[in-house]
């Protein structure tokens, strides 16, 4: 899968504001073939008020068009907008938000991407 590919090389954490418990939550990623360790390294279930940019992360991989103006306070952190029907409208107004439309484009730009310290490594979120 994508995210096995990306968590060799990068420590991919999820962060979720499904408000189901999370061992609903990752019985419905297992059914889909997505497992801690393999795919992810952690998951943490947030609050809904709660911000997904309050998680340090150097990449942010989300559909949620909230985050647009979230990033505007975090210009060194990056969120990789993946093109949704419900964000489809929303304009982006930062250089580090950059609309995907799939996996292709999220791995240009990973791929891209020079990391300035080994640390950074561990700071993907979706």
């Amino acid at each position: 899968s994508h995210l096995f590919i990306l968590n060799r090389s990068y420590n991919i954490n999820i962060l979720t504001k499904e408000q189901n418990p999370i061992g609903t939550i990752i019985e419905k990623l297992r059914t889909i073939d997505i497992t801690e360790g393999r795919e992810y390294n952690s998951i943490r279930r947030l609050d809904i008020d709660d911000k997904k940019v309050n998680y340090y992360a150097d990449v942010y991989i989300d559909d949620c068009p909230n985050m647009i103006n979230d990033m505007l306070d975090y210009p060194t952190r990056v969120l990789l907008l993946y093109d949704r029907p419900w964000n489809k409208n929303y304009k982006i107004k930062s250089k580090n938000v950059i609309r995907v439309y799939d996996w292709k484009d999220i791995f240009k730009f990973i791929n891209r991407v020079r990391l300035t310290k080994e640390a950074d490594k561990d700071a993907v979120f979706c």
